[in-house]
């Protein structure tokens, strides 16, 4: 997995890349990470990357999740739930996590 941060006077960007290895153990680690990263009093949004598109799978606005394990099993069944629609090669997945 390739972590890569971007920060703004006001965001924090960050990428996670799979790369060269098997979809379930780097979607764990990625959400862990995710997870960890994740402020609970900033406004996050989550995109997923794939196949040169992008899909929303959190915003703040839309989901208003407390407890960490209930936000780290949404955000594993919504990045399967586009893996297996749209994903034919998974070394192309990137989440992006932005915070402001």
């Amino acid at each position: 997995m390739r972590i890569t941060k971007k920060k703004t006077r006001l965001e924090t960007w960050t990428y996670y890349s799979i790369i060269n290895g098997t979809l379930p153990n780097n979607l764990t680690t990625m959400t862990q990470t995710i997870i960890h990263q994740y402020t609970h009093n900033k406004v996050n949004t989550i995109w997923l990357h794939v196949n040169n598109s992008y899909y929303t799978i959190i915003h703040h606005k839309k989901t208003r999740i407390n407890t960490t394990p209930d936000l780290a099993k949404m955000l594993l069944t919504k990045i399967h739930q586009y893996t297996h629609q749209y994903a034919h090669q998974y070394n192309n997945i990137t989440i992006i996590h932005k915070s402001t």
